[in-house]
């Protein structure tokens, strides 16, 4: 289960969790390896974007809460990016929700992507309107 609260007022909170959380640990076949606890290591500098909150936290303008249930792995993943598309008016925020055997898999990929996906597309359409 996870939440998404944005507020318009700033709030007394001046914390950001624009960065990711890096974890190392020792691989069996060698030294020590980074590795992100979201997935594929080569998407971490995704995980850095400023304004960029998908773990538990908040900043100025929104809030992210999730708890892990019961039931096994938590198959929900999240995202507040602040300043989207580089404006100081916009906010995407997405919640998804995964199922089945690897649905939080699906899920922090989604979360990953879309986002990027979307910029890339009003980026072509910025730039097919000015050719114009």
């Amino acid at each position: 289960m996870g939440s998404c609260i944005s507020i318009e007022c700033g709030s007394s909170s001046s914390s950001s969790l624009s960065s990711a959380v890096v974890l190392r640990r020792r691989n069996a076949n060698g030294p020590k390896s980074v590795n992100s606890p979201f997935g594929n290591p080569k998407n971490e500098p995704l995980y850095r974007v400023p304004g960029r909150l998908f773990l538990n936290g908040s900043s100025e303008v929104a809030s992210l809460f999730t708890q892990q249930g019961k039931k096994g792995i938590n198959q929900d993943a999240m995202i507040v990016w602040e300043n989207f598309i580089t404006r100081k008016d916009t906010v995407f925020c997405g919640i998804f929700d995964g199922h089945g055997p690897y649905g939080h898999l699906v899920a922090k990929r989604v979360r990953d992507s879309l986002p990027l996906r979307l910029l890339s597309h009003w980026e072509v359409k910025n730039n097919k309107e000015n050719i114009l």
